[in-house]
């Protein structure tokens, strides 16, 4: 491995921490606020703390082309992206309430095994590794999800999709990443998903300022943390590494987070559980793999 790319890894696996740590924050958020509530929070954190890094980036330029505005094709992947973020992370955060952190945070990683199958529907080849990944990846689902006793749950149905739709998120940032800047079109996705969230939020909960004091621990870190700077961190750490130790590196955010799960909120899972856990993680794996190109 490059010097470069070992560089690489190593920030995003410091991401994937973050990240992993980020469900528990998820989870002990819902003892204080509502899921929309905690999404508009987190989101806004992340707009906030990533707006003053746009303004620098664009420095040279009036506040609103600093930001993308007069921008169409920024505006358009910022709005797009910030879409299916909404509906993801509000699916997440909402099937948390029914399911565990380590069970949420598998099924959410799924997102690696869907983004090239649906990929083909774009014009993007899938090779035979991927279709390992996804069988893997449904018999994990079902050892994961099935062998309980009251079987696939409300909020293990929710997290699915959620990992669908950040599918189509990821797709969306693998669209436009290489024409935009990915610090603004982030912020732009952030400030969308905080708009979107914040009149879910107003229709149908009851946000107290309170609350929101009382949890703001959890919201700290998932807002901050989280979003800003294990965003900003993947983007660092994808420009080192290449893109299929990047996905590996990322992708054990679902480890860390059962093992946080396992080690801060006591939570517990039966043997086919962990079975289908590993299922899915060989299946992460299976589908990063090349595959050989003919000539």
């Amino acid at each position: 491995m490059k010097k470069n790319n070992f560089k690489g890894c190593l920030i995003l696996a410091l991401t994937a921490i973050i990240w992993g740590v980020a469900f528990i924050a998820q989870k002990e958020g819902m003892d204080y606020v509502g899921p929309l509530t905690f999404t508009f929070s987190r989101s806004l954190l992340g707009t906030v703390a990533l707006f003053p890094v746009a303004l620098l980036l664009g420095k040279k330029k009036p506040m609103g082309k600093a930001l993308g505005f007069g921008d169409k094709t920024l505006l358009k992947a910022g709005l797009l992206s910030g879409l299916f973020l909404f509906g993801a992370t509000a699916c997440q955060q909402i099937g948390m309430q029914y399911t565990t952190a380590g069970k949420a945070a598998f099924i959410t990683a799924l997102y690696i095994v869907f983004a090239p199958v649906v990929g083909i529907f774009l014009g993007k080849k899938a090779g035979l590794p991927v279709w390992v990944g996804v069988l893997l990846g449904g018999v994990g689902m079902y050892l994961l999800c099935m062998t309980g006793e009251s079987g696939i749950g409300r909020g293990d149905l929710i997290v699915f999709l959620c990992s669908l739709l950040f599918t189509g998120q990821i797709l969306v940032i693998d669209r436009y990443s290489q024409t935009v800047d990915c610090i603004r079109m982030s912020c732009l996705q952030f400030a969308v998903c905080t708009v979107l969230s914040g009149i879910g939020m107003l229709l149908f909960e009851t946000p107290q300022m309170g609350a929101i004091l009382d949890c703001a621990v959890p919201i700290l870190y998932a807002g901050i943390l989280s979003s800003a700077v294990a965003y900003t961190l993947q983007i660092v750490g994808q420009k080192y590494a290449d893109v299929t130790p990047a996905t590996l590196a990322m992708s054990l955010e679902s480890v860390f987070a059962a093992l946080a799960g396992w080690l801060i909120l006591k939570e517990t899972m039966s043997v086919p559980e962990i079975l289908g856990c590993v299922l899915i993680f060989v299946a992460i794996v299976v589908a990063q793999l090349p595959t050989k190109r003919n000539s």
